[in-house]
């Protein structure tokens, strides 16, 4: 349930009440707050968490603001795959889109120039590459799992079920590949262990060392994908 209060809170602040027990804050990429708190907290109270926060909201939304400007800008003809901007020709006698990794170049049938199709070969390509890529690393690293989704989830790259079911983010293959494979082996890892413990990222880093790399790669620019 969303509420509101004075003018107190600025304009770009909501306050969502739930049945828990303690405050969070929430800053969005575009620069939206929003704080969730238990359902009977006063007005007071929420003002009070907010001023005691203010200073690390500024800083957040500052710095997505920041990272707005950094943000790949693509022309109607282009896509991002693998971290790089690819250009997209259309050609008649192209019946099945092919892509160029030497030349950053996909060749496409004239058909794809709908918009709507273009995203949907975008994400069957995603899920293609994904499922080849998640099951090499698996083998090369003697990870065992049950069952693997492709979905177009908003707020998570992956996750992994206590039934060994993974599932990962089809707009992954728009990320570097590093940083795609940081996500397949975080997933994979969470086959053996559930939680994010001192023993989980130890496993983490022996099997991908940049993993710190990646995750900041990800809080840093994972919202232009």
């Amino acid at each position: 349930m969303f509420t509101s209060l004075n003018t107190s809170l600025p304009d770009y602040v909501s306050i969502e009440r739930r049945k828990l027990k303690w405050a969070r804050v929430e800053v969005a990429p575009g620069g939206a707050v929003r704080i969730v708190v238990p359902r009977l907290m006063s007005q007071r109270r929420i003002l009070d968490i907010y001023r005691q926060r203010e200073g690390w909201i500024d800083q957040k939304r500052a710095r997505f603001a920041a990272l707005a400007n950094t943000a790949p800008l693509l022309n109607d003809d282009q896509a991002l795959l693998w971290g790089d901007i690819y250009t997209c020709s259309f050609e008649p006698g192209v019946k099945k889109a092919k892509v160029d990794s030497d030349n950053k170049q996909i060749r496409c049938p004239v058909g794809l120039t709908d918009n709507l199709k273009f995203i949907q070969w975008h994400r069957q390509l995603g899920s293609d590459y994904l499922r080849e890529r998640h099951t090499l690393i698996a083998d090369q690293q003697g990870f065992a799992f049950n069952r693997l989704s492709i979905r177009n989830q908003k707020t998570r790259w992956g996750s992994c079920s206590s039934k060994q079911n993974i599932s990962l983010n089809w707009r992954l293959i728009k990320a570097p590949v590093w940083v795609s494979d940081y996500v397949i082996t975080h997933e994979l890892v969470h086959t053996r262990i559930m939680n994010h413990s001192h023993a989980f990222w130890s496993r983490v880093e022996d099997h991908f060392p940049r993993f710190q790399e990646a995750k900041s790669w990800l809080s840093d620019c994972g919202h232009t994908l």
